[in-house]
């Protein structure tokens, strides 16, 4: 269970409509954020623990468990019915970097903080309509509107990061493992990391195949997967990106290659629904699709 905020505390940076922040233990926060960023390096590096390394499995469980009380779960005292800010909102974002860099004695002045606020309100309206648009069946694809909303968010982390001095950026994201799933969470990741379905091979010829079939079953088109092959066999080559480096390999892959394989992967969906000039179910399952295929050519 979440830690409460010590008597008397409020919120870093107090934001209008998120009240539930006030309620959080901050120093706990910035506290068990840090330990799983150094956790998910540690991984990066090492691999996951195997099944004999007790110590290390035990160090992992005991993390987890504290950043999900004091980072993702709700504030102490809240209830189920409550406003609950998420992680990734401009909100949390902005009281979590302050609550990092006050654990590092290196506090925001009270202009950054008051543009922090304002940078958090703003921005954070365009991503909670950006939210609700999700929800919404206007035709868009789903993955053009997961493109979107991962623009508008990286635009918010580099104004964010633009209030910082280069000494605070680096105490709140760290060269190692910055851009980078798992590790670099202050940023896109927790659009990419849900977007990403990494994909290996070493025959090119296997993984068109692999892909024409999963999409012509997926569209419930698999009578016309003949037709689907000739598409995504000129579609591979541009989608395979710059060369996968071992962390890519291990599945810290670089936010960059993924956005850019979600880009190809909303060109390959409108090829597909145009050259085969999909109609409704299939049209509407073409709109459906949230993730794309990151290539890694071994």
């Amino acid at each position: 269970a979440a830690q409460p905020a010590p008597p008397g505390a409020t919120a870093p940076i107090p934001v209008e409509g998120h009240d539930d922040l006030k309620l959080r233990h901050w120093g706990e926060a910035a506290k068990a954020f840090v330990a799983m960023r150094a956790l998910m390096l540690e991984a990066s590096e090492k691999g996951m623990p195997m099944p004999d390394d007790q110590a290390r499995t035990d160090a992992m469980g005991k993390t987890s468990s504290e950043y999900h009380a004091a980072v993702l779960g709700p504030a102490a005292g809240t209830n189920a019915q409550d406003k609950h800010t998420p992680f990734t909102h401009p909100a949390f974002v902005v009281n979590l970097i302050a609550a990092l860099l006050d654990r590092a004695h290196m506090p925001v002045t009270q202009a950054q903080a008051e543009r922090l606020g304002a940078l958090a309100r703003e921005r954070g309206e365009l991503l909670d309509k950006a939210d609700a648009a999700l929800e919404v069946d206007d035709g868009t694809y789903m993955l053009d509107k997961i493109i979107a909303r991962a623009e508008l968010l990286d635009r918010f982390y580099s104004e964010a990061f633009s209030v910082l001095t280069p000494a605070q950026s680096a105490v709140v994201v760290p060269d190692a493992g910055r851009g980078r799933l798992k590790i670099d969470v202050l940023s896109t990741e927790s659009v990419w990391s849900r977007v990403a379905v990494p994909l290996a091979y070493t025959d090119e010829t296997q993984v068109i195949d692999t892909i024409s079939e999963a999409l012509a079953r997926q569209f419930g088109v698999i009578e016309r997967v003949d037709e689907m092959r000739p598409i995504v066999a000129a579609w591979v080559p541009l989608a395979t990106g710059e060369p996968a480096d071992e962390l890519d390999q291990r599945g810290f892959a670089k936010m960059s290659r993924v956005a850019a394989a979600a880009r190809r992967m909303s060109e390959l969906l409108h090829r597909i629904v145009e050259a085969l000039r999909l109609e409704p179910p299939a049209l509407d399952l073409v709109r459906q699709v949230y993730a794309a295929y990151v290539l890694v050519r071994r």
